[in-house]
């Protein structure tokens, strides 16, 4: 079962399987992304590379008959659109960057057809940049307007080093520098998810293995 929209397979373990969502690009290739340009002096190879069509980061983990989303980027629809994934536990939340946070409306298909809402967590401070950033989600006084809908979502800060159980999966949240502010990684049992991290420090070097 080929992950559809990178060509990576999951990885799989013994009781859980995780997909990427979306692909990163190498540093070194980094100049030939972003949006499409008209710069005739790029080679036309270059120009048409399918890898300016990429999508941005997220994965889903699949464990004991619940699926966590990881992050909700800019292109979400189409991501689980092309997964197949028809149902989503609940969201686990890396940080408060756009490329990892864009696609959030379109989590409203879950909270509408289930009529509850959805849980979603992540370290203190994204959560409350989401609650500002997309206040008619997350303030119980916006209502939708008559035959509209909007996310109904149910926050929940999670501390680092702290294990949770989210929808019935045991769940490690560590935190890593990244720029100005931290990124959270998540441990599941024999699986790790970690994004945008370049310096792994002692501590959770050592909860990691």
């Amino acid at each position: 079962n080929l992950c559809r929209c990178t060509g990576y397979r999951p990885i799989v373990d013994a009781a859980q399987a995780m997909y990427a969502l979306g692909k990163a690009i190498p540093p070194a290739e980094q100049n030939w992304i972003s949006a499409p340009s008209g710069d005739r002096s790029r080679p036309a190879s270059l120009r048409r590379w399918r890898r300016d069509r990429r999508t941005r980061s997220g994965a889903l983990l699949r464990a004991g008959g619940a699926t966590l989303l990881l992050d909700s980027p800019p292109e979400l629809r189409l991501q689980l659109v092309g997964q197949g994934v028809s149902e989503v536990s609940a969201v686990l939340y890396t940080h408060e960057h756009a490329d990892h946070t864009a696609g959030i409306d379109d989590l409203r298909i879950f909270t509408v057809r289930n009529k509850r809402h959805l849980p979603v967590y992540g370290p203190p401070e994204t959560l409350a940049q989401l609650a500002s950033t997309y206040r008619y989600i997350f303030d119980p006084g916006v209502t939708a307007y008559e035959g509209t809908s909007k996310p109904h979502l149910e926050p929940h800060a999670l501390e680092p080093g702290v294990p949770v159980t989210v929808a019935g999966v045991e769940v490690l949240p560590l935190a890593f520098p990244h720029g100005h502010l931290r990124v959270y990684g998540y441990r599941f049992g024999n699986l790790a998810y970690l994004t945008d991290v370049k310096d792994v420090g002692t501590v959770e070097r050592a909860a990691l293995r």
